[in-house]
């Protein structure tokens, strides 16, 4: 059998997500973002090219944390542009990274995710080869924010890639096998009890596989919201993001 006819059994049974947004953005959200710095830049994974969106710390004069954003099946949507003006005024450069450019996708049904995941986790590293080597980046402390697809890339790329230094997954799970995994980075674990497409019931196994390796984390269930972190005040999400990430962060030399 084809591995590509393999994968979507493993992802199929640990939910992956259906094509949704979250939208836990409060009605003025959009009106009160913050004004920051902000480009376009790319670099290149398996021949193709992958923008990046970046969006700047005040203070440049010094290599700044980075958190990379991972968008789920849904793509690039309005609560990511809002998180990332937010985050980066914590003092974080943040890039939203573009991997569905490696697939030519803007959203992801079930069985295009079965079938590109492992490329994506490849375009993920990649991101993180280009940022680490950039002057502006303090390389030890780079955070994976991702919500249910990009969450699960996160989780996969940090089980194996020590650069990563913090991981913040919304509503995601590990979806491959996760014997091998010896050693995870932080994780802050925020999911919506109501939560249909990757039930919260999921996380036991991730909180399974923390415990076992003796990684840190915290969880924060909320009790109304759902996949999408619906009836969640937003600044509560940006608050818990930023003080996990000030407890979390490397203290040595930049």
């Amino acid at each position: 059998m084809n591995l590509a006819f393999k994968i979507p059994i493993l992802l199929n049974a640990a939910c992956l997500a259906l094509l949704m947004l979250p939208s836990a953005v409060a009605s003025d959200a959009a009106a009160a973002r913050p004004k920051v710095k902000m480009s376009q830049t790319s670099f290149v994974c398996k021949g193709k090219t992958i923008a990046a969106d970046w969006y700047y710390a005040e203070d440049r004069s010094q290599k700044k944390p980075l958190i990379i954003i991972l968008y789920g099946s849904g793509g690039l949507g309005d609560f990511f542009v809002d998180l990332a003006t937010h985050l980066c005024k914590s003092g974080s450069h943040v890039m939203v990274v573009h991997y569905f450019d490696q697939t030519g996708l803007t959203t992801a049904s079930s069985a295009e995710m079965a079938q590109n995941f492992k490329l994506w986790l490849k375009t993920v590293d990649a991101s993180i080869d280009y940022a680490a080597s950039l002057p502006l980046v303090d390389s030890k402390n780079i955070c994976l924010l991702g919500h249910s697809l990009g969450a699960q890339l996160a989780l996969h790329t940090a089980a194996r890639d020590s650069r990563v230094a913090s991981v913040i997954d919304m509503a995601g799970c590990f979806v491959l096998p996760t014997a091998k995994i010896a050693k995870m980075p932080p994780v802050l674990i925020l999911h919506g009890k109501l939560d249909k497409v990757v039930p919260v019931s999921r996380e036991k196994s991730l909180i399974a596989v923390l415990e076992r390796t003796g990684s840190k984390f915290e969880e924060h269930i909320f009790p109304k919201a759902d996949h999408g972190f619906n009836n969640v005040d937003f600044k509560q999400i940006v608050s818990l993001c930023t003080n996990f990430l000030d407890k979390h962060r490397c203290r040595g030399e930049q």
